[in-house]
């Protein structure tokens, strides 16, 4: 096996917003084509994803120092609403950052089921949305149908995409376990492996499921066979934390090897991981901050001379973010009154984010990326991580919404069997009866497997293909 190597395709180009860091306060007037820019963000600033949060902030706060926190005289004002992981909250605060503060852009929310709840209400407010990334059918389906939102991220299945060809081909594995939050991100971080690493000719030993609150993993462990020959994982702030550290303290540290996908060793979570319960494991991610750029250098060493700690991903999402926005409101001269406009200029501004090799078109179609497999000598902070570029395969965007339908039928394949053979549902088909949240899932499920609708998807997908190199 070897250790340190990585790869890292860069899905999705797109890139930041810029705001400056104002919280709170009271309403401001109406948007005008004089007044001073406002931008909203939504973070978990507390809670379980409190960890991912501070740092997507910090790079953002970062890069409108970078790029520049005023255009054309227009000064950038970003009002942060802490949501607490919270879909709820996060669309109530999204009405009041509409309807209150008058933003001109948003950026965020940070998960999958905060994006879920907001895309809907911003699209037909017509808010120019910057998704962190893309792991929802409700973002999808809300971005075609309004044209206010872009992803300046990633799409939240091809790392996993990518480790599943990497411990296949690579590593030799033939079965496995699959552990994954119970919520949108995780499915489809767990459907992409789960439908590759299938498709290659593994099977899959188990899946575990616990929620994104979790703060026990102890059952979860306990739960992996003995007889499996990896762990491939995804969990994120706290969750990371307190899932290495039980599967150390649970005797699998050393027996059972363990790979994660970015969210696992980020460098959001990766200081308050055990090193000796880490050392040696390998994420598949977009982002590394030893990656090898002169834009990547440049941001790195900008982090650490103003953090004091390396960056991870998140921060620098944050940062790619308001080097997105810098740029777009530079070729309206500043004036962000006309939503329409906005989110134009956003889809056709050039930036180069710190991730990337080359720069990022107006066709927002990336170039040459490599998804990074980070050996977890990284547990030990030494500067830089990147040794090896492992190659990628092709990745398509809408094959997205096959691995979400894989990892919601995985999720839920038993129960939607009990419900179909009780006669409560007709997979794939209509919805007859049951709890309405899974069977619009079991629904959702079907459709995709069947490939109902998919050339549909596809062409709300042209500019988020990507090929990995």
């Amino acid at each position: 096996m070897r250790a340190r190597s990585r790869t890292c395709t860069l899905l999705l180009a797109a890139a930041p917003l810029a705001v400056l860091a104002g919280c709170g306060g009271s309403g401001s007037t109406a948007p005008s084509a004089s007044g001073p820019i406002a931008i909203g963000y939504e973070l978990p600033l507390t809670g379980t994803v409190a960890l991912p949060g501070k740092q997507e902030q910090e790079g953002w706060n970062l890069g409108l120092k970078e790029f520049g926190q005023t255009v054309a005289g227009h000064r950038i004002v970003t009002y942060f609403e802490d949501t607490g992981g919270n879909p709820a909250v996060a669309l109530s605060d999204a009405r009041s950052l509409v309807q209150q503060k008058h933003i001109q852009l948003m950026e965020g929310p940070l998960l999958a089921s905060e994006d879920a709840a907001v895309a809907p209400y911003l699209g037909a407010q017509r808010i120019p949305l910057d998704n962190l990334a893309l792991c929802s059918a409700a973002q999808l389906t809300s971005d075609a149908h309004y044209g206010n939102a872009l992803s300046s991220g990633w799409l939240c299945d091809q790392p996993d995409v990518i480790a599943a060809d990497y411990l296949y081909k690579d590593l030799g594995y033939r079965h496995v376990t699959v552990l994954a939050t119970d919520y949108a991100f995780g499915w489809l971080s767990a459907g992409g492996f789960i439908k590759q690493f299938t498709m290659l000719g593994g099977k899959i030993d188990k899946e575990l499921w616990p929620p994104l609150t979790a703060t026990d993993y102890g059952p979860y462990v306990s739960a992996i066979p003995k007889t499996t020959q990896a762990v491939f994982a995804e969990t994120l702030g706290a969750g990371a934390i307190d899932f290495t550290k039980a599967y150390a303290q649970f005797g699998l540290r050393g027996k059972i090897p363990l790979y994660g996908n970015t969210t696992m060793f980020d460098y959001s979570v990766l200081p308050g991981e055990v090193p000796s319960a880490v050392l040696g494991d390998q994420m598949a991610a977009q982002y590394c901050d030893g990656i090898n750029t002169p834009a990547n250098n440049t941001f790195t060493s900008l982090f650490q001379q103003t953090y004091h700690v390396f960056p991870g991903y998140y921060a620098e999402a944050g940062y790619v973010h308001a080097e997105l926005a810098v740029a777009a409101l530079k070729r309206l001269h500043g004036n962000a009154a006309d939503p329409v406009a906005v989110a134009h200029a956003e889809d056709h501004a050039d930036h180069r984010a710190a991730r990337a090799g080359a720069a990022e078109h107006a066709d927002r179609r990336a170039g040459p990326e490599h998804l990074h497999l980070q050996g977890g000598e990284r547990a030990r902070h030494p500067g830089g991580c990147a040794d090896q570029d492992l190659p990628g395969r092709p990745a398509v965007g809408h094959a997205a919404l096959q691995h979400l339908a894989a990892g919601i039928h995985h999720r839920l394949g038993r129960p939607a069997r009990r419900l179909a053979a009780a006669g409560m549902v007709r997979l794939g088909a209509e919805v007859v009866a049951g709890d309405r949240k899974v069977t619009a899932l079991i629904l959702v499920a079907g459709l995709c497997r069947a490939g109902v609708g998919l050339s549909g998807w596809a062409a709300m997908l042209p500019c988020w293909s990507i090929t990995a190199q």
